[in-house]
């Protein structure tokens, strides 16, 4: 019986007649799962053949009852300062644009984090900042930006 685990007794040991082809089909099976895994993964993230990513500029929501009126309401401030991949121009367009429809002020953080900074905006949102390129760059944030990031959301302050 070719794949059926049969023991035998031999020697004082169990012993499994397992053909070697069982035993290769089982190891190439396994092997064939995780290159799989491997090769679905790299696909989803790391795509050569990907087309870049855009905002649909022309993406229109109407708000029948905004929360503020135009241009009044809270200041949002996108962050633009840490190499975000989403930027209120860019990828975020539609979401600063949907932002200022309800009455908010979006205005765009292309400095680094200070409590100076902080104080014009109530609302910050920070939407993939990007690690360094080289090992030997600064970190995305720095020890000061992160003090006062965090100074600032437990005096009140919203981050997103």
């Amino acid at each position: 019986m070719v794949g059926k685990h049969v023991p035998r007794r031999r020697m004082g040991y169990n012993v499994f007649n397992i053909g070697i082809i069982d035993i290769m089909k089982k190891h190439l099976m396994s092997m064939l799962l995780f290159l799989n895994a491997v090769f679905s993964f790299s696909l989803q993230t790391a795509s050569t053949i990907e087309p870049p990513r855009t905002a649909d500029v022309n993406f229109q929501l109407s708000i029948q009852d905004p929360a503020y009126p135009v241009g009044k309401g809270p200041v949002v401030m996108i962050d633009e300062a840490h190499n975000n991949f989403h930027t209120a121009v860019g990828t975020y367009y539609p979401f600063a644009r949907i932002l200022e429809r309800d009455g908010y002020v979006v205005k765009r953080g292309k400095e680094p984090l200070t409590a100076k900074g902080l104080m014009s905006c109530q609302v910050l949102v920070i939407a993939d900042a990007q690690p360094p390129f080289y090992e030997e760059d600064p970190p995305t944030f720095s020890r000061k930006e992160i003090a006062v990031l965090h100074t600032w959301v437990t005096q009140g302050e919203r981050f997103f």
